[in-house]
């Protein structure tokens, strides 16, 4: 069985010194991007998103946590339902990088992650992919279920995450 590659450094990695922070001025404001200072009460603003889609992940292996379906959402294209999802792409250049509140558009991705939002699990482990085109239109984009070896990498990622 392969090393767990989200696990946490090991403990000579770990005990390497700390730079020295100074502590920060009670009047100045924290830069977004930094931690706020203990005891502040405020959080940053998440912003437009990071921009990233669903699509940018052809074939690689995600790990989506949906948590809200919106069914009514004014867009550029008009008012579409949409689900927000927490994902994570598992392999790849960069496994374990984490997408918090994406918007899924896709229609047969909605559908999956519908159900999975009413009560058949709380996440989704898939290959993005595309399915079969029909009726002269263009192939959906889908989920692939995940092999043996997905979901063994999938239980590597949540417990490393603890």
């Amino acid at each position: 069985m392969n090393a767990n590659p989200f696990a946490t450094p090991n403990a000579a990695q770990q005990s390497a010194p700390a730079a020295q922070q100074s502590a920060p001025a009670t009047d100045s404001f924290v830069d977004a991007g930094q931690d706020a200072p203990a005891g502040d009460p405020f959080a940053d603003p998440a912003g437009p998103g990071s921009g990233e889609k669903i699509t940018d992940f052809d074939g690689h292996l995600l790990l989506v946590t949906p948590t809200e379906h919106v069914e009514s959402m004014y867009t550029r294209h008009g008012t579409v339902d949409v689900v927000r999802a927490n994902v994570v792409v598992l392999d790849g250049a960069q496994p374990g990088h984490e997408i918090p509140d994406m918007l899924v558009f896709q229609t047969a991705l909605k559908r999956d992650l519908i159900r999975v939002l009413n009560g058949t699990g709380k996440m989704m482990l898939g290959r993005l992919g595309r399915g079969e085109a029909k009726n002269g239109k263009s192939a959906p984009w889908i989920f692939i279920p995940g092999t043996d070896e997905d979901k063994t990498l999938a239980r590597q990622y949540l417990a490393a995450r603890g």
